[in-house]
């Protein structure tokens, strides 16, 4: 059974890489495990992000700029796949780090701009406790970084987007047992995030600008369900909205798990 599910996992995370399927609007840090054992996963999603701008050398854009007749909004959205080892170190306790690739389109009332891939990864710390009754709670700790690049923007010749993610939630979920190996585990809870984001552009003369931008909304819910198809192998989908509004899906195999 073991060898059986690795090679569904391994088959399926050549299909997440080299085929376009299902282009979901969550992001990759939005996959949680619900329990504590020792895992690999593998996610992807879309995630939409509604920012402020910050301080900036593009006068046009300086937040102090921006009146009722000027109301630019921007945004920016994510596509990440990404893979996530995760590491029990107790039964209510376990920390995880995560490397993938993203992809970043920025947008406000007068241009869009497409980047080329870029890295994006991070961890963090979970603790959590399941009940008897099969109800568990749990609280999740994470930072990520990345940075995207040459985005089809304002017609500058060098663009780059560094990217700082901060992010705590709270998520409640019920283990629904089917049989001794399938289970159900649906899952509802409430984050807080921040983002820091520092566009820069160049132009062909070597002039320099810059713009930031941070998070406007800074709360948000999600919530989804887990599908334990196998006690090693699993299949998550999750939905967001507030902070960061899409939706998610991962697969996972636990190791050491008879």
């Amino acid at each position: 059974m073991k060898k059986t599910a690795l090679l569904v996992l391994l088959f399926t995370v050549a299909v997440l890489f080299k085929v376009e399927i299902v282009k979901a609007e969550s992001g990759g840090d939005l996959i949680e495990k619900d329990m504590f054992e020792t895992s690999l996963t593998v996610d992807y999603g879309k995630r939409r992000m509604k920012m402020d701008y910050g301080k900036s050398n593009v006068a046009v854009y300086t937040k102090s700029k921006i009146t009722g007749d000027n109301n630019l909004k921007p945004s920016l959205t994510d596509l990440i796949y990404s893979a996530k080892f995760t590491y029990g170190v107790a039964d209510w306790l376990n920390f995880f780090v995560n490397v993938g690739t993203i992809f970043d389109e920025f947008k406000d009332n007068t241009e869009v701009g497409k980047s080329e891939a870029g890295v994006y990864g991070g961890g963090g710390l979970r603790a959590g406790y399941k009940f008897p009754i099969g109800f568990y709670v749990a609280g999740t700790g994470m930072f990520n970084m990345g940075r995207t690049s040459n985005y089809s923007l304002y017609n500058y010749s060098e663009s780059k987007n560094n990217i700082y993610d901060w992010e705590g939630n709270l998520t409640f979920g019920y283990d629904i047992r089917v049989t001794q190996s399938f289970r159900i585990i649906p899952y509802l809870g409430g984050r807080y995030s921040d983002r820091y984001s520092k566009l820069e552009l160049k132009t062909s003369g070597n002039d320099y600008y810059y713009e930031e931008y941070s998070s406007k909304s800074k709360f948000g819910g999600f919530g989804g369900v887990e599908f334990r198809l196998t006690k090693q192998l699993s299949f998550k989908a999750e939905g967001g909205l507030g902070d960061k509004t899409g939706f998610g899906a991962a697969l996972t195999y636990r190791f050491g798990i008879e």
